[in-house]
């Protein structure tokens, strides 16, 4: 399911939560979709390509050399992934990825998961993590 929200509310709420992280378990997390134009989508895929692809694919069958794919990321709990074996560090948190963590993430990864992804020092631009979060929504498939 699509939820349309307009850009600027979005961009308050994920600046408003930026403080922390929301630990709350979930069994079933949904995510709603964040609605992009086709500009703030290809300017998406242009950051994870610069920023996040020497680590990352969207691809599930894709082997990276240092992270797990991200394809449909969004409401996966943190450190669960079969096909890929995480960290002492990221295995002992407890939350989910949705919009407001990601965002948090995104913007200072070392506050919210220490020695995560060390060499990521995060994107203090809030539209920018916006258009990758959309993108990461739209490019993981099922």
């Amino acid at each position: 399911m699509r939820f349309k929200l307009p850009l600027g509310a979005i961009v308050l709420t994920l600046l408003a939560s930026c403080a922390g992280v929301d630990s709350t378990p979930a069994t079933a997390f949904q995510v709603p979709e964040i609605e992009m134009t086709t500009a703030q989508l290809e300017h998406g895929a242009k950051i994870f390509k610069y920023k996040c692809a020497a680590c990352h694919s969207m691809d599930v069958d894709k082997s990276q050399f240092f992270g797990p794919h991200l394809n449909q990321i969004m409401g996966r709990k943190i450190g669960e992934l079969e096909s890929y074996k995480f960290s002492d560090d990221v295995a002992d948190f407890d939350f989910y990825w949705t919009l407001e963590n990601m965002d948090a993430w995104l913007e200072n990864p070392q506050q919210i998961v220490p020695n995560m992804c060390m060499p990521f020092l995060g994107i203090k631009n809030s539209e920018q993590r916006l258009a990758l979060i959309g993108y990461m929504q739209q490019a993981s498939t099922p």
